[in-house]
């Protein structure tokens, strides 16, 4: 059975702090879970891979409407990245393909049903329920939006606990989704779990 190759001393730095600041009360949908041992799962040894991963989680089976320790989701997901790296790119590039899962999953849930038959189509409603919809699938942190135009918004999440590369996969792959246009998501981190997203996309034609 492949092995899990351990973390680099600025990963594994990275992973501590924000271990270290979680909480049990802080809890994520197991959707999130599923998507990223889904993506270990198409690696070559994927089958044994993806069990490894599952058990650094707590060795349960997640139910995607469930909530989980995000503790339990963090000691998973930044071996998984490491894991996904070889064929992603870098560390980096699978924290933004976990984040595009992770929209997907979350989209594809009755949760983010409800969200796109209220919001429709229309990018700046879904953004502006973005905030909301976060609070339906984990059950930590705050995020606030700024519009300084039309098609020019800026998030700021306080207490998330995911590198801002996950967020941007997540948020460029919704406005993809939306706006079938030219989109950009930058994301950079202001505090130990603190970040914020510009994300600027062409208008309709």
């Amino acid at each position: 059975m492949p092995g899990l190759p351990p973390l680099p001393a600025a990963l594994e730095k990275d992973l501590a702090g924000r271990l270290a600041l979680a909480r049990p009360a802080d809890q994520a949908r197991g959707m999130f879970f599923n998507s990223v041992l889904d993506a270990v799962g198409e690696l070559p040894d994927g089958a044994a891979l993806r069990e490894q991963c599952r058990l650094l989680a707590g060795g349960k089976r997640f139910v995607d409407v469930l909530n989980y320790p995000i503790a339990d989701f963090l000691r998973m997901v930044f071996p998984a990245a490491l894991l996904c790296a070889g064929r992603d790119g870098s560390v980096e590039a699978a924290f933004d393909g976990f984040g595009q899962r992770a929209i997907g999953a979350f989209l594809g849930s009755p949760m983010g049903k409800v969200l796109l038959m209220v919001a429709g189509r229309d990018v700046r409603t879904v953004m502006q329920n973005a905030p909301s919809a976060y609070a339906t699938a984990v059950t930590y942190g705050e995020r606030t939006l700024v519009w300084p135009e039309p098609t020019h918004c800026v998030m700021a999440m306080r207490r998330d606990f995911m590198p801002p590369a996950y967020h941007v996969g997540l948020l460029r792959q919704t406005l993809e989704t939306l706006a079938s246009t030219r989109v950009q998501v930058e994301g950079w981190t202001t505090g130990p779990l603190d970040t914020t997203y510009d994300m600027r996309w062409d208008p309709a034609r």
